[in-house]
């Protein structure tokens, strides 16, 4: 009944459906292994890489084209770029079957053991996994998503992309005020511009100042990817 009044749902899904959705969520590593070892290899990571260079350089180029920046602002901008890292399809230890086993060290199930004292189990070393990073130094090139989803995405929680982070991702406002405006000034163009799109059917208008962000970041990768 709760998840057919807060998601719509007309059934309950299969148990099987449930458990892979759940090993998949709770077991990423060893899940995007199998994924990984069945259904991808590392010439389709290298392509992809590649497009991901090849997206950077014309990001850096429309950098130095740019008018509204200072020549300071493009020089952290530029770094920044460099800094960017790209994480792309899964995490190579992955393949390393004793890298694999090293990082479930502390993880064990029985045939015998019921679904509930599996589900305790893992909770169990995802808390203890959590506890013992605060004490390591942060790892960047850490992947935060699970290789088996197709999917690309940014966490809010630990993003690094926008103006406020320099280029390791430090909160740091690192642009000139009069570069800020000339900035926001552009970006009420996107506002306005997409503030006039009626959705379909409903009569109402998008909130172009809530969705800028997805906005500008799809329109400037869109002129990225035409370059």
């Amino acid at each position: 009944k709760f998840e057919r009044a807060m998601y719509g749902k007309k059934q309950k899904a299969p148990k099987w459906k449930d458990c892979t959705s759940r090993t998949l969520q709770r077991m990423k590593y060893a899940a995007g292994a199998i994924y990984v070892s069945t259904a991808f290899d590392q010439a389709s990571k290298n392509i992809t890489l590649d497009m991901v260079n090849d997206l950077r350089d014309s990001f850096q180029e429309m950098l130095n084209e740019s008018t509204w920046m200072d020549s300071l602002t493009k020089k952290s901008a530029f770094e920044k770029s460099l800094g960017m890292l790209s994480q792309i399809a899964y995490p190579e230890f992955i393949l390393d079957s004793k890298e694999l086993d090293n990082h479930y060290d502390n993880f064990s199930v029985k045939e015998t053991d019921s679904y509930s004292r599996m589900v305790e189990k893992i909770l169990r070393f995802d808390v203890e996994f959590a506890f013992k990073r605060l004490i390591k130094p942060v790892d960047r090139n850490e992947y935060d998503f699970n290789a088996a989803i197709v999917d690309a995405y940014y966490t809010p929680i630990f993003n690094a992309i926008r103006r406020q982070f320099d280029a390791i991702g430090n909160l740091r406002d690192w642009w000139d005020a009069d570069v800020k405006k000339r900035f926001l000034e552009r970006a009420q163009c996107i506002i306005d511009q997409y503030g006039q799109i009626k959705v379909p059917g409903t009569g109402l208008k998008l909130n172009g100042k809530l969705t800028q962000g997805e906005n500008i970041a799809d329109n400037g990768g869109l002129k990225l990817a035409l370059k």
